[in-house]
């Protein structure tokens, strides 16, 4: 009986260990993707904060742009006034009898 015991006593010491061991490892790989994606994260990150520094240069050269064009048509045209409003006519009205048979 007493061998039995220590024998279990082993198996059981073995398996500890083993169980550690894949533990350890399985622990030390999922520290590896931790990091790699953190990595990633960080480099997506700085690139999308890149990519709205550069949407915002546009928007405002965009802007500036756009806003040149208006001061130019202004200068071209100083008496330039609005149009006024556009007169709708009085549909044709027809007085004629319809053609009968």
């Amino acid at each position: 009986m007493k061998n039995v015991h220590i024998v279990l006593t082993v198996i059981l010491g073995v398996a500890l260990i083993a169980s550690l061991i894949m533990w350890r490892k399985t622990q030390r790989d999922l520290q590896q993707q931790l990091h790699a994606v953190t990595e990633a994260n960080n480099t997506l990150r700085g690139t999308l904060g890149e990519l709205t520094v550069a949407i915002t240069k546009k928007d405002r050269e965009i802007d500036r742009l756009y806003g040149g064009c208006k001061e130019e048509e202004e200068q071209a045209r100083p008496n330039f006034q609005s149009l006024p409003p556009q007169r709708n006519p009085r549909p044709s009205v027809s007085h004629k009898k319809p053609f009968s048979t």
